[in-house]
């Protein structure tokens, strides 16, 4: 009489890399099958996987080290200007017919508003439960479109459109299969929009200086472009978002009072970081103002300002720490410990500056650290 046999364990009829555990002993060395492949065991502890060719196949390292991803350091905070972002893409989609959205970002210079704006659109597909696999946002970044000097300010329109062509259509303006006139080639470059099955998102940036020498009528110019683009299909979902950074005052020079040169340097300085703040408050005032008029003069566009981007609280931090993104990294019994040293970044950073936030760009530089050595603790045990 022939022994009964054992069942074998169920197949798992979704997973072709996972591994039948039917592995038995004979002679130091361990077999093992695994669907679409073999698991041999030799005798000395060496394993390799082989698929149904033989070939090599890699095998995942408890070791391995965790990629950290580049926005991870940089989504502690910013919830307000997210949120205002998230309810105009809302009320966007739900008007009609479809109007272009205009999202003033503005904050210093140190505040990380690029890497705002590519979280922003990594959002945006969430939001919008995109399929990444056939329908992406698409990014067009506008990099040449600003006049040299204030009397050039009429030719705003032209240059955006041009920079537009170059950016969107690939082609330069001399090509005759180019349309003739402004409202054509606006036309054209709007149908190469609304090709892209997803969200198109413009991408524009200004700095202090820029509007110092071009003049606060340069922000009008450019609302006044956009207020004449062409209608929007039914479908189409056109975002420009501009980017405005207050530059911020310098590090600190030490002068000797004694000197007559170094008192004259003193005052120079004194006039020139106060015109910087009186140029970032009118730069700021003419935001605030556009806001409360709810782009009323621009009425073809819909249009938000978001919350000024300002330094991050140890608060919000430590809420990040908590977060699910960074789990993956912290683990289960790193996140007290990422927390801790959280908690040290921020007295350090008060004894240097006597201040408890820090700006985005010093906070993600030491986040980033921070994970990197959580992982490799975690690498170690």
């Amino acid at each position: 009489m022939t022994d009964p046999q054992e069942p074998s364990p169920e197949k798992d009829p979704f997973s072709e890399n996972q591994s039948q555990q039917d592995i038995g002993q004979n002679q130091g060395q361990a077999f093992g099958q695994m669907l679409g492949g073999q698991v041999i065991n030799v005798s000395g502890g060496t394993v390799s996987i082989q698929d149904r060719q033989g070939r090599p196949l890699a095998q995942p390292s408890a070791h391995e080290e965790k990629k950290i991803p580049p926005l991870l350091p940089y989504l502690s905070n910013r919830y307000d200007q997210e949120f205002e972002l998230r309810q105009a893409v809302q009320n966007l989609l739900a008007h009609t017919p479809r109007r272009p959205l205009f999202c003033i970002l503005h904050g210093d210079e140190c505040q990380s508003q690029d890497m705002f704006l590519e979280r922003f659109k990594e959002a945006l597909s969430r939001w919008l439960n995109l399929d990444s696999q056939k329908t992406k946002v698409e990014g067009y970044p506008l990099l040449k479109w600003r006049p040299s000097s204030s009397n050039s300010l009429d030719t705003v329109p032209a240059r955006l459109r041009q920079n537009l062509a170059d950016e969107v259509v690939k082609r330069r303006w001399a090509d005759n299969r180019l349309a003739d006139g402004a409202v054509a080639m606006n036309q054209q470059i709007n149908q190469f929009f609304g090709q892209n099955p997803g969200p198109v998102v413009v991408e524009m940036h200004l700095r202090t200086n820029d509007l110092r020498d071009l003049g606060l009528n340069l922000l009008p110019k450019v609302l006044e472009f956009w207020q004449a683009w062409p209608d929007l299909g039914p479908s189409q979902t056109l975002i420009i978002c501009l980017s405005i950074k207050y530059r911020i005052k310098p590090p600190t020079t030490t002068y000797q009072w004694w000197s007559f040169l170094n008192l004259i340097s003193r005052l120079h300085c004194f006039l020139k970081e106060r015109r910087r703040c009186q140029l970032n408050r009118k730069i700021e005032q003419q935001i605030d103002a556009l806001a409360l008029s709810k782009f009323r003069e621009f009425d073809r566009l819909a249009g938000v300002v978001l919350s000024k981007l300002g330094d991050v609280t140890q608060s919000h931090v430590e809420e990040w720490a908590r977060s699910e993104a960074t789990k993956p990294f912290a683990g289960e019994g790193g996140r007290g410990r990422l927390i801790k040293d959280i908690g040290k970044m921020f007295d350090e950073w008060e004894k240097d500056t006597a201040s408890r936030s820090i700006s985005m760009d010093q906070l993600a530089d030491q986040l980033e650290s921070l994970l990197q050595s959580t992982v490799a603790e975690r690498r170690v045990r």
